[in-house]
């Protein structure tokens, strides 16, 4: 597991699997923060895993095209990390 999603669909394991990576000790029961860091009230860990797993954020980029090729034209995307995060370039609307 290394991408965003994994940690919102299993955020113990996640952190688990992150830890062996660094091949640090797992020592302290984990406890999951469902609240927002960013200081919004009305977000929460459900709210981000709706969003992201339920690709809510597509209907967004999809109703802003001009936003989704800026962020595609490759200077504020770096194509080579995307791929090996392992994540596709979204270009719009799946068919």
């Amino acid at each position: 597991m290394r991408r965003y999603e994994d940690l919102l669909r299993d955020p113990s394991r996640a952190f688990k699997t992150a830890l062996d990576a660094l091949e640090l000790k797992y020592t302290t029961p984990f406890k999951i923060s469902t609240a927002s860091t960013k200081g919004a009230k009305t977000k929460d860990l459900n709210s981000y895993s709706k969003y992201y797993l339920g690709k809510e954020w597509e209907a967004k980029y999809d109703a802003q095209p001009e936003l989704l090729r800026w962020i595609n034209s490759g200077s504020q995307l770096d194509l080579e990390l995307t791929t090996m995060l392992g994540y596709e370039v979204y270009s719009g609307k799946r068919r």
